[in-house]
């Protein structure tokens, strides 16, 4: 039997022993129980209350751009060419009808300026064409006037051969009352045979002669229809070969005014106003459709701001409600944001061609994003920003964003929304 060695100390002094060293924990508390109770009660209240009575704002972002009603003119190219001189400036008043600019647009060949001699060669084709109408004018007169000498002088033979015929007529119906006589006197035994054969001989003479007049009188009478005829059948030609010279002459006109605006082109205004801007200058080459210079009007003009609203926004802008602007040209951070209101919300969505007509519109920004959108107006409260001692305005085209402020809920919902999104995913057929 082995002998263990005999400790002097219980182990459990020896363990106490090794971690005295520690010190005894002891907690020591100023402030009582019940009113830390009481700060985290409430804590809690006012955390609920919070979020039961606080709200929230949901906002979006839309960018947009600034337009001017009226909105200014845009005078494009109608054909290509040099701008050979500029009769305006920026900020210049024009009428209209005046002159902006004077394009050059000839073509200049070996021979020389070909557009010149296309003039040239037109304008002699132009005096030659109304050389001949105006003969045809004259031969027209002419001709006209020798039928109806023609004419006047048948009618004078005709009136008169009317009143011989009149008169023939009237010898021949006495001759023949005669002749009734004559035939009664030689029953009686007046008068011989010989007498009654040469009174009938008489008459039939007297007839004869009638007859003729009445030929005369009626060839008179046929001729007068055919001049009259004549003249309008004559009248005809030399209108019908005057309306082509005149149609050729309206046709080398055209071409005239072709090969003029081949050679030069002068650009006008088509409206009173103020200059806004000049795309082009002297010296530079422009194409067909280009934009030459904008012009503003000059009567009062008010600024709006146009955005284009996602599908997400719609339900939740009316006009009349306020909107947040910042433009790009003025940063936010130096000039503040301005106010501004909504003015109308369309129905329905923009088309891709009125997209492609606004500049900052979604469709221009990114292509590859296909969505619906909504044109919205927007009327600007202040037109004209003070800086330094001067204006800074609102000008078309100008880029802008916009706060607009959707719907407002309570702090829960808007933390319970997960939730209201499984429940609608677990909703079932509606009935109504």
């Amino acid at each position: 039997m082995t002998n263990a060695p005999v400790r002097l100390f219980r182990q459990e002094v020896i363990d106490h022993n090794k971690n005295v060293w520690l010190g005894k924990i002891t907690l020591i508390s100023r402030i009582p129980a019940w009113v830390i109770a009481l700060f985290s009660l409430f804590v809690l209240v006012a955390f609920l209350l919070f979020l039961i009575f606080g709200s929230f704002i949901r906002r979006v972002n839309v960018a947009g751009e600034a337009i001017i009603y009226p909105h200014p003119v845009e005078v494009f190219a109608a054909y290509p060419g040099i701008v050979e001189k500029s009769f305006i400036e920026v900020g210049s008043r024009v009428n209209k009808g005046q002159k902006l600019y004077q394009i050059d647009m000839s073509r200049v060949t070996s021979s020389g300026n070909a557009s010149q001699k296309d003039v040239e060669t037109i304008s002699q084709q132009l005096a030659k064409n109304q050389d001949v109408i105006n003969k045809l004018t004259a031969s027209k007169q002419e001709t006209i006037t020798n039928l109806k000498h023609q004419l006047d002088y048948y009618q004078k033979a005709y009136q008169q051969s009317r009143s011989v015929l009149a008169d023939s007529l009237l010898a021949t119906s006495d001759m023949e009352k005669t002749l009734s006589e004559y035939s009664r006197y030689i029953k009686s035994g007046l008068i011989t045979k010989d007498q009654l054969n040469n009174q009938r001989y008489m008459y039939q003479q007297q007839q004869s002669v009638y007859n003729n007049l009445y030929a005369q009188n009626t060839g008179n009478a046929l001729q007068l229809i055919n001049i009259q005829s004549e003249i309008a059948v004559k009248s005809a030609e030399f209108d019908n070969q005057i309306s082509q010279s005149e149609s050729q002459r309206e046709s080398l006109k055209r071409e005239y005014s072709d090969a003029e605006v081949k050679g030069g082109l002068v650009i006008t205004s088509p409206m009173e106003g103020k200059i806004e801007s000049m795309v082009v200058t002297e010296g530079q080459m422009v194409n067909t459709g280009d934009t030459m210079v904008q012009i503003a009007r000059e009567q009062s003009r008010a600024a709006y701001l146009v955005f284009w609203l996602p599908n997400d926004a719609l339900p939740f802008v009316r006009p009349g409600e306020p909107v947040n602007v910042r433009y790009d040209a003025f940063p936010f951070e130096k000039f503040g944001q301005f106010p501004a209101e909504v003015v109308s919300v369309s129905s329905i969505p923009a088309s891709v061609h009125e997209l492609n007509s606004y500049k900052n519109s979604p469709l221009n920004s990114d292509r590859t994003h296909i969505a619906s959108y909504y044109k919205t107006i927007v009327k600007l409260d202040r037109e004209t920003l003070s800086y330094a001692d001067g204006e800074l305005n609102v000008s078309s085209g100008m880029k802008a964003q916009a706060t607009f402020f959707l719907e407002s809920r309570p702090l829960y919902q808007w933390m319970l929304s997960p939730l209201y999104k499984i429940n609608h995913s677990m909703t079932g057929p509606l009935s109504e």
